[in-house]
């Protein structure tokens, strides 16, 4: 009898133990296969999808009818402010042209056309192979770091802020430490799409709308509306090596920038220039 109770007592600790056992593997496995997906689908969460073009042409055919709405109320208001600068009434005599203008201009501003661009704020294609980024002008560089990245590339000019839009790099002159080799953002632009100040929509490149296509570069949108932009990328890795080196005069530190720039191996160059006080 009592070694039967100590075979009973040994048989219920073995099965306790392979049931914690089995627990423990159960508990294991589960919170793998949960890592697993939370890291899937996390990963999905931080890879923005592209705009199709359908997508990409609704949007521009709203801002491009918008923009004619805004043209024909801007020649209406110029119409208006001409006939209250002469002072010309109905009856034929003068009125307070200044007056008349100034109430125009309140009126004009107060019910006037807005025009935002909002919407393009995404990508259209990555193509590795010829290293360009298809892109609309609203995706910021944080953005378009991100999605280029994945692929390994990397815009040739990466703004220090990473809100700014390529769009706004392009027409605002953008700089950063990759300049000293690719000029401004707008120099690494090879093809966009503007939106002029009637309504229409002209491709421009070095090819075709050449004024066009300089004109617009650090314009300020003053001369059109960039609705789609091309802009060159390059191979890019993880991390980057810095290295600081101090100068004593502005001799000594252009110096330096100039030994710095004709190394082919280096990719990025800035300078801090500090006051003695």
């Amino acid at each position: 009898m009592r070694w039967a109770r100590s075979l009973g007592v040994g048989v219920a600790e073995a099965v306790e133990n392979t049931v914690v056992v089995c627990t423990l593997v159960f508990v294991g496995i589960f919170c793998h296969v949960r890592n697993a997906f939370l890291a899937i689908w996390q990963e999905k969460e931080k890879k923005p999808s592209p705009t199709t073009l359908t997508m990409h042409r609704k949007r521009v055919e709203a801002l491009q009818m918008r923009m004619r709405q805004v043209s024909q109320a801007s020649a209406r208001f110029d119409e208006a402010t001409r006939e209250s600068r002469w002072g010309v009434s109905a009856g034929g005599g003068t009125t307070g042209a200044n007056k008349s203008a100034r109430t125009t201009q309140t009126t004009y501003r107060s019910t006037g056309l807005g025009l935002g661009v909002k919407s393009l704020i995404s990508y259209l294609r990555i193509d590795t192979l010829r290293r360009l980024a298809v892109v609309e002008p609203g995706i910021t560089y944080e953005e378009l770091v991100k999605i280029c990245g994945l692929v390994g590339m990397v815009p040739q000019i990466v703004p220090e802020f990473r809100h700014i839009t390529v769009g706004g790099a392009i027409c605002g002159g953008g700089c950063e430490s990759t300049s000293f080799r690719f000029g401004q953002v707008s120099d690494t632009c090879v093809e966009m799409d503007v939106l002029l100040g009637n309504g229409d929509i002209l491709t421009a490149s070095e090819e075709q709308n050449r004024d066009l296509f300089y004109g617009v570069q650090n314009s300020y949108g003053s001369l059109g509306i960039v609705t789609r932009a091309v802009v060159r990328l390059r191979p890019c890795k993880s991390y980057v090596l810095l290295t600081y080196r101090f100068a004593k005069s502005v001799k000594e530190a252009l110096q330096i920038l100039r030994d710095y720039a004709g190394d082919t191996s280096v990719e990025y160059l800035d300078a801090i220039i500090f006051d003695r006080d």
